[in-house]
Protein backbone atom coordinates (compact mmCIF):
# COMPACT_ATOMS: atom_id res chain seq x y z
CA UNK A 1 0.00 0.00 0.00
CA UNK A 2 1.36 3.23 -0.77
CA UNK A 3 0.10 6.58 0.67
CA UNK A 4 1.36 10.12 -0.70
CA UNK A 5 0.06 14.04 0.04
CA UNK A 6 -1.31 15.75 -2.67
CA UNK A 7 -0.43 19.46 -2.60
CA UNK A 8 -4.40 20.43 -1.75
CA UNK A 9 -3.93 18.47 1.38
CA UNK A 10 -5.81 15.41 0.53
CA UNK A 11 -3.84 12.15 0.15
CA UNK A 12 -3.68 9.58 -2.42
CA UNK A 13 -3.66 5.99 -1.42
CA UNK A 14 -3.00 2.80 -3.57
CA UNK A 15 -2.97 -0.64 -3.11
CA UNK A 16 -2.48 -4.09 -4.99
CA UNK A 17 -4.45 -6.74 -3.62
CA UNK A 18 -3.46 -10.31 -4.76
CA UNK A 19 -6.63 -12.28 -4.13
CA UNK A 20 -10.03 -11.75 -5.26
CA UNK A 21 -12.58 -11.40 -2.69
CA UNK A 22 -14.61 -9.23 -0.57
CA UNK A 23 -13.11 -6.97 1.95
CA UNK A 24 -13.14 -4.09 4.47
CA UNK A 25 -11.16 -1.06 3.71
CA UNK A 26 -10.47 1.46 7.45
CA UNK A 27 -9.62 4.81 7.01
CA UNK A 28 -8.94 6.30 10.18
CA UNK A 29 -7.59 9.80 10.99
CA UNK A 30 -6.44 10.63 15.17
CA UNK A 31 -7.49 7.07 15.97
CA UNK A 32 -11.29 7.29 14.74
CA UNK A 33 -12.94 6.39 11.00
CA UNK A 34 -13.54 9.33 8.52
CA UNK A 35 -16.86 9.88 7.80
CA UNK A 36 -17.88 6.54 5.33
CA UNK A 37 -15.48 4.38 6.74
CA UNK A 38 -15.44 1.59 6.68
CA UNK A 39 -15.82 0.94 3.06
CA UNK A 40 -16.61 -2.72 1.70
CA UNK A 41 -15.53 -3.46 -1.82
CA UNK A 42 -14.93 -6.49 -4.46
CA UNK A 43 -12.05 -7.47 -5.59
CA UNK A 44 -12.11 -9.13 -8.79
CA UNK A 45 -9.43 -11.32 -10.94
CA UNK A 46 -7.45 -9.61 -13.38
CA UNK A 47 -9.86 -11.49 -16.06
CA UNK A 48 -12.79 -9.16 -14.70
CA UNK A 49 -14.86 -12.60 -13.61
CA UNK A 50 -15.83 -13.48 -10.26
CA UNK A 51 -16.38 -17.12 -10.82
CA UNK A 52 -16.16 -20.00 -8.01
CA UNK A 53 -18.69 -22.75 -7.74
CA UNK A 54 -18.26 -23.08 -3.78
CA UNK A 55 -20.83 -21.72 -1.55
CA UNK A 56 -19.54 -20.04 1.45
CA UNK A 57 -23.07 -20.03 3.07
CA UNK A 58 -23.31 -23.49 3.37
CA UNK A 59 -20.25 -23.85 5.75
CA UNK A 60 -20.71 -23.78 9.80
CA UNK A 61 -18.23 -22.86 12.04
CA UNK A 62 -18.43 -23.25 16.26
CA UNK A 63 -15.70 -22.25 18.91
CA UNK A 64 -15.15 -19.62 21.84
CA UNK A 65 -12.38 -18.55 19.19
CA UNK A 66 -15.23 -16.62 17.07
CA UNK A 67 -16.31 -14.45 19.53
CA UNK A 68 -13.59 -14.26 22.36
CA UNK A 69 -9.83 -14.60 23.07
CA UNK A 70 -6.95 -15.42 25.80
CA UNK A 71 -4.36 -13.15 25.90
CA UNK A 72 -1.07 -15.28 24.12
CA UNK A 73 -2.65 -18.39 24.29
CA UNK A 74 -3.85 -20.26 21.04
CA UNK A 75 -7.69 -19.68 20.41
CA UNK A 76 -9.62 -22.13 18.50
CA UNK A 77 -12.57 -22.95 16.00
CA UNK A 78 -13.66 -25.09 13.79
CA UNK A 79 -15.13 -24.51 9.97
CA UNK A 80 -16.98 -27.35 8.23
CA UNK A 81 -17.28 -26.71 4.81
CA UNK A 82 -18.24 -30.37 3.69
CA UNK A 83 -21.51 -28.68 2.04
CA UNK A 84 -20.16 -26.03 0.42
CA UNK A 85 -18.47 -27.34 -2.43
CA UNK A 86 -15.68 -26.87 -3.94
CA UNK A 87 -12.96 -23.52 -2.30
CA UNK A 88 -10.41 -22.75 0.27
CA UNK A 89 -10.31 -21.31 3.26
CA UNK A 90 -8.74 -18.26 4.21
CA UNK A 91 -8.22 -16.42 7.46
CA UNK A 92 -7.55 -12.99 8.69
CA UNK A 93 -7.54 -11.79 12.18
CA UNK A 94 -7.26 -8.02 11.88
CA UNK A 95 -6.07 -6.07 15.52
CA UNK A 96 -6.05 -2.64 16.98
CA UNK A 97 -2.83 -1.80 15.81
CA UNK A 98 -1.15 -5.22 14.67
CA UNK A 99 -2.51 -8.36 13.32
CA UNK A 100 -2.64 -11.82 14.78
CA UNK A 101 0.90 -13.09 15.53
CA UNK A 102 -0.02 -16.58 13.78
CA UNK A 103 -2.49 -18.57 12.31
CA UNK A 104 -2.71 -21.84 11.68
CA UNK A 105 -5.21 -23.86 9.23
CA UNK A 106 -5.55 -27.47 9.62
CA UNK A 107 -7.75 -29.65 7.14
CA UNK A 108 -8.91 -32.46 9.40
CA UNK A 109 -10.41 -34.72 6.36
CA UNK A 110 -14.03 -34.27 5.10
CA UNK A 111 -13.74 -30.29 4.20
CA UNK A 112 -13.27 -29.74 8.33
CA UNK A 113 -10.81 -27.46 9.59
CA UNK A 114 -9.31 -26.84 12.64
CA UNK A 115 -8.30 -22.82 12.98
CA UNK A 116 -5.58 -21.68 15.74
CA UNK A 117 -4.40 -18.21 16.30
CA UNK A 118 -2.49 -16.48 18.98
CA UNK A 119 -2.72 -12.81 19.95
CA UNK A 120 -0.45 -10.12 21.75
CA UNK A 121 -2.58 -7.47 22.31
CA UNK A 122 -5.74 -6.86 24.18
CA UNK A 123 -8.46 -4.85 22.45
CA UNK A 124 -11.27 -5.68 19.82
CA UNK A 125 -9.62 -7.63 16.69
CA UNK A 126 -11.78 -8.44 13.42
CA UNK A 127 -11.59 -12.47 12.24
CA UNK A 128 -12.52 -12.47 8.62
CA UNK A 129 -13.45 -16.56 7.29
CA UNK A 130 -14.06 -16.84 4.16
CA UNK A 131 -14.66 -19.73 1.84
CA UNK A 132 -14.27 -19.86 -1.67
CA UNK A 133 -13.25 -15.85 -1.53
CA UNK A 134 -16.75 -15.22 0.41
CA UNK A 135 -17.62 -15.03 3.83
CA UNK A 136 -19.10 -17.86 5.68
CA UNK A 137 -22.17 -17.10 8.29
CA UNK A 138 -21.34 -14.47 11.06
CA UNK A 139 -18.39 -13.35 9.37
CA UNK A 140 -16.52 -11.27 10.00
CA UNK A 141 -16.82 -11.75 13.57
CA UNK A 142 -15.70 -9.67 16.48
CA UNK A 143 -13.61 -10.90 18.89
CA UNK A 144 -12.41 -9.22 21.98
CA UNK A 145 -9.60 -9.92 23.97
Amino acid sequence: MNCSENPDGTYQVTYNPVIAGEYTIRIKFAGQDIPGSPYNVTIYPSDGRYVSDGDASKCTSRGTGLHSAVLGQPNSFTVNASNAGRGSLMVGVEGPAIPAKEITVKHTGSNVYAVNYALEESGSYVLKVLWADRHIPGSPFHVTV
